[in-house]
C-alpha cells in the first residue's frame, strides 16, 4: 500500500502539493508580558494553552503547535551582472547574484 505522504525536516510530499512547498509550525507571534514564541494551538492543552480575546487558542509550546504549508521556495526568476575594471593597473571585478519570488526570501 503506497504512503499518503512523506514528512522530512520542513517539508511535507503529500499528493496535490509541490516538493518546494514548505511544512512549517504556525506562528501566531510574541506573548507581550513575556516575550515566550506562541503558536497557533493544534490542540488545547490546560498547561500550555490559552484563548485570547478574538477566540484564537495560541500555545507556547512547539510540540502542540498547528503546521501548515508555508510558501515556497521555488524562486520566479533569478540574475546576476558583472563589472570588470582596471585603475592603475589593478584589476577589479564584482559579481552581484540575486534570487526574486520566493516566498520566504
Amino acid at each position: 500500500m503506497p504512503q499518503e505522504e512523506i514528512i522530512s525536516g520542513t517539508k511535507k510530499l503529500s499528493v496535490g502539493h509541490s516538493i518546494y512547498d514548505y511544512w512549517l509550525r504556525d506562528w501566531y507571534g510574541v506573548d507581550p508580558p513575556i516575550g515566550n514564541g506562541l503558536y497557533t494551538a493544534n490542540a488545547f492543552s490546560a498547561s500550555n494553552t490559552k484563548v485570547l480575546a478574538n477566540g484564537d487558542s495560541v500555545s507556547s509550546s512547539q510540540n502542540n503547535a498547528r503546521f501548515h504549508y508555508a510558501g515556497s521556495t521555488f524562486l520566479d526568476f533569478y540574475g546576476s551582472a558583472t563589472n570588470t575594471y582596471t585603475i592603475k593597473g589593478y584589476r577589479f571585478q564584482h559579481c552581484w547574484t540575486y534570487p526574486k519570488g520566493s516566498d520566504l526570501l
